[in-house]
């Protein structure tokens, strides 16, 4: 096992010991479980965007910083503005309204991973470069990528 110190608000802290023995019994379950929901999430997902609408949010969250507060928020709001003021749809060939649809069906935690998996492509721990192609894989409908 490996030893972690991460800060929490203190309404998160309230929170786990209601449904927890204690705030690291709630913790340790919430980070251990993360990993797989978040996979299981994606691969629910898997097909639900084309091709180019996945470059676009991609595209996007090079310049999105992730909060927590703000977890499953940003993913709605990011695209809106990018295609309202820097026009991302046309350099994506994608149409706004489809995009905005399929967003506002997902769930709040869909959409936090969609986030998460952005962000992965531009803020990966190792900084090494990746093929925009190959990273949409995971997503796409098919695997013609």
């Amino acid at each position: 096992m490996k030893a972690i110190s991460p800060k929490i608000r203190e309404k998160a802290a309230d929170f786990y010991p209601k449904f927890f023995k204690n705030l690291n019994a709630g913790a340790t379950y919430t980070l251990e479980s993360f990993p797989d929901m978040y996979k299981k999430t994606l691969f629910g997902m898997k097909g639900l965007f084309s091709e180019n609408e996945l470059k676009l949010i991609v595209d996007i969250f090079n310049s999105t910083m992730l909060t927590p507060v703000l977890a499953g928020e940003h993913l709605v709001w990011s695209v809106q503005d990018s295609i309202e003021l820097e026009h991302v749809d046309k350099k994506w060939e994608v149409k706004k309204e489809i995009i905005l649809q399929k967003i506002s069906k997902l769930h709040l935690f869909e959409k936090a991973c969609i986030e998460i998996w952005a962000n992965g492509f531009w803020y990966n721990s190792d900084d090494t470069p990746q093929d925009l192609d190959k990273y949409i894989k995971l997503l796409c409908a098919t695997n013609s990528v």
